[in-house]
């Protein structure tokens, strides 16, 4: 995601992946203070799949203020991100909000030979619903539609309430859930459900924050989202 590749100075997308960041702050994990740190922002990735429940940050930061050594950081911050853009040749803006919690800070460098008071690394972070299901586990006896069981995971387990659902979900199913992570426990049965044409149902979020119930048949009558020209 390049702010300056991919986008006009006028805010107007020339990509889909174009996108201007408006804010992005930092919680410290003990929900101490916060500090804006997109002067320090060089590079966004967004990565959401067909077969993940959970958008997955990748924030890349150059940092010439010594801001590791002023607001220590040591895993679970809270990310809030702002993004917005114009849609190309709709006009239309586009807003989006996303709030993550830091996992991991996988890369750390300073160039060699370089300036010493330069430094650069990388976090990765998930959304906040895949980060309480990675510290929760639920047991319970279920009877009924598959679809529903995950929404109810969903809602009332992990507190995500912006779900779309697309399809008639037939599958039922009657039993008692081992201990399990909450989303773990969503991919118990999305994997056993299918819609009347028998095809199967994916769970998914994108960079709008939704999460999506959608099954294949219903994927394959969406229309085009949109024409770029490169």
């Amino acid at each position: 995601m390049s702010t300056a590749k991919n986008m006009r100075a006028d805010g107007v997308a020339l990509a889909p992946s174009g996108y201007t960041i408006k804010k992005c702050s930092m919680t410290r994990y003990d929900s101490g203070s916060i500090i804006d740190i997109t002067p320090l922002v060089v590079k966004i990735n967004l990565i959401e799949s067909l077969y993940a429940p959970t958008i997955v940050a990748q924030i890349s930061l150059k940092d010439a203020a010594n801001f590791m050594e002023e607001f220590p950081i040591c895993g679970h911050e809270r990310i809030h991100l702002i993004l917005e853009r114009i849609e190309h040749d709709t006009e239309v803006e586009k807003r989006i909000e996303l709030k993550f919690i830091v996992t991991e800070y996988p890369l750390y460098g300073k160039q060699e030979g370089g300036n010493a008071n330069v430094q650069a690394y990388t976090l990765s972070a998930i959304s906040e619903h895949a980060f309480l299901s990675s510290i929760k586990q639920i047991s319970r006896s279920f009877n009924g539609q598959t679809d529903k069981e995950i929404i109810k995971i969903l809602q009332e387990d992990l507190g995500h309430y912006n779900i779309r659902q697309l399809g008639t979900v037939i599958t039922a199913a009657k039993g008692v859930l081992p201990r399990m992570k909450p989303l773990e426990a969503c991919e118990f049965f999305r994997s056993r459900s299918c819609d009347n044409p028998e095809s199967p149902v994916f769970l998914y979020q994108t960079i709008d924050g939704v999460i999506h119930l959608v099954s294949y048949s219903e994927l394959l009558k969406e229309k085009v989202h949109g024409v770029y020209r490169d």
